[in-house]
């Protein structure tokens, strides 16, 4: 029976959760195996096939998650207080855990979490109804051990506590702050103590809060030694929350990218501060993703070819959506981002071009020298004909090349009339 229960185990500890539950009940070599505490380690509950309830987790807490290291709750919108003190006092091994939307839990039960929290690493506790001091005692008792915080979507009065908290974090590798209301109207951001104090960060998202920049001198931006591992930084804001990214400007996300040569992925939608120069004098070298729609770009100046010239090599992402460039501004900024050397591959898979004034011709010169092109966004775009203004996905590509080849074909047969 061992030697059996040996070879199958582990395959099985690739099964999904819910069909282990379902394969228990087939015998009892299989409810050994699925009920087997290494099975449990990490468990994601968020799905919605068990009952949310106070109840469904303490029974868990008894019988499968003693040794659990990592549990996601997200969603569990009837969690109480309760059940969150149970699943801490029971399952100390825990080292990851997800509570966003648990909008139930009260400051106990957050307390609760922050008295028992010593080896957490991971936190997520986005769109709940946690509060400050709970944040703060939270950061404070993991301390070195945090890596990975979300507290996104929360109203966060006195956040500025927790922004000195986590001066003591230094192996923080990703912050979310999305999403967050505060107290005042703009939030500081000491982007160079900030730098000092966790400088293994990967991952920064303040998308859609009021932050500022404190004015610092020279040689204190100088002598920071910026974020050199981010991989992703999104200061994006949504047009309709009035003012929310007035204090984002060329010099904000510039002192954050200083030495952050490695940068993946950059999310400025929607701020109307920056320049196409600013961007262009970022140390990125290989930049993938870039999001700039709806963004005070075309109104400053027109030169987004030195962006997209910049990373023409890189970029697989790119979201110029809703921008007010012209079209021989679209069309030159596109000739020159498809001419690279013959030896060098495009790498493009997705772009979105809804709202703007793109040309048939940037479209063709797309289709023809982007061959890993999967996904393309030409809705409202009214430099193109009618039946060509939506979105193009996979298969749709091949579609897409059609239609520009019969439409092209018909302005020829068109001009050749009128000759």
């Amino acid at each position: 029976m061992y030697l059996i229960v040996g070879h199958v185990y582990s395959p099985v500890q690739y099964l999904l959760l819910y069909t282990c539950c379902r394969a228990a009940r087939v015998c009892s070599l299989f409810h050994d195996l699925c009920t087997h505490h290494s099975l449990w380690r990490s468990v994601d509950l968020s799905f919605g096939w068990i009952k949310s309830t106070d109840r469904t987790l303490n029974w868990l807490c008894d019988n499968r998650l003693q040794h659990t290291k990592e549990i996601s709750l997200s969603g569990w919108k009837t969690l109480t207080s309760p059940a969150v003190k149970d699943l801490m006092i029971k399952c100390c091994d825990l080292t990851s855990i997800n509570l966003s939307y648990c909008n139930k839990v009260t400051a106990d039960g957050w307390m609760s979490l922050a008295n028992h929290c010593s080896r957490l690493s991971d936190l997520d506790v986005s769109f709940s109804s946690i509060q400050v001091p709970a944040v703060k005692a939270l950061v404070g008792k993991c301390g070195d051990h945090l890596k990975q915080l979300n507290v996104g979507g929360n109203n966060l009065t006195g956040f500025q506590s927790v922004l000195i908290a986590l001066k003591k974090c230094p192996n923080l590798q990703l912050l979310d702050v999305s999403n967050v209301r505060f107290s005042s109207d703009f939030m500081a951001f000491d982007i160079e103590k900030f730098q000092l104090a966790c400088p293994k960060m990967k991952v920064l998202r303040l998308a859609n809060s009021k932050f500022r920049a404190p004015e610092v001198s020279k040689r204190v931006q100088n002598e920071s030694p910026g974020f050199p591992d981010l991989e992703e930084l999104s200061l994006a804001v949504h047009t309709a929350k009035v003012g929310a990214g007035l204090a984002i400007h060329d010099n904000f996300y510039q002192r954050i990218l200083k030495s952050s040569y490695s940068l993946k992925l950059l999310d400025l939608r929607g701020l109307s501060q920056i320049t196409t120069l600013g961007l262009a004098s970022l140390p990125v070298t290989d930049l993938e993703s870039l999001y700039l729609s709806m963004t005070s770009l075309a109104s400053r100046n027109n030169n987004v070819d030195v962006v997209l010239h910049k990373w023409r090599h890189s970029l697989k992402v790119v979201d110029l959506s809703w921008n007010t460039f012209q079209e021989n501004v679209l069309d030159a900024a596109f000739e020159v981002y498809v001419g690279l050397p013959t030896t060098t591959r495009h790498k493009l898979r997705w772009i979105n071009f809804a709202g703007t004034a793109v040309t048939l011709t940037t479209v063709r010169l797309l289709l023809d020298n982007c061959s890993d092109l999967e996904y393309i966004n030409l809705s409202s775009c009214r430099g193109l004909p009618r039946g060509m203004k939506r979105e193009y996905s996979q298969g749709q590509i091949s579609q897409l090349r059609k239609e520009v080849q019969l439409e092209e074909g018909s302005n020829g047969d068109a001009s050749t009339d009128s000759d």
